[in-house]
């Protein structure tokens, strides 16, 4: 139903070059890493409360064309573990480039209740380091 909403809202607002996708992350991220075009990729992922996969995880930090990640969290013990392995120096299974946080809000999305949506924005550390010495 998101994608539904998402696909009509990029047709309103005449944005050609967006795709969406629902299932399980470590299943689709792997194929969606292979098949996306640009050198540019910017990844939405709002996971289930228990945090991404670790091998989507592998997938995004090894794809050199995934730039900048926005990640959605109502679980601040789980994102702590995937924040983790987004930042970890490379080695083992985290072969590609981290990712450094550059931005963060709350969102209370349901009021009347303690759920608080946390999103992070996370880019390439080269990303990064470049912008600063500009």
């Amino acid at each position: 139903m998101c994608t539904n909403y998402a696909k009509q809202n990029a047709e309103m607002n005449k944005i050609t070059n967006a795709h969406y996708f629902t299932g399980r992350a470590d299943d689709l991220t792997g194929n969606l890493c292979k098949m996306a075009k640009g050198d540019n990729i910017v990844v939405l992922c709002d996971p289930p409360r228990a945090g991404l996969n670790e091998k989507a995880i592998i997938h995004l930090r090894n794809n050199a064309k995934v730039k900048k990640i926005l990640y959605m969290s109502i679980n601040p013990i789980a994102s702590s573990k995937v924040y983790k392995n987004f930042t970890m120096q490379p080695g083992g299974k985290m072969c590609g480039e981290p990712f450094l946080p550059t931005k963060a809000v709350a969102i209370d999305m349901t009021p009347h209740t303690k759920v608080i949506h946390f999103v992070t924005i996370w880019e390439r550390c080269s990303s990064v380091k470049n912008r600063k010495a500009d």
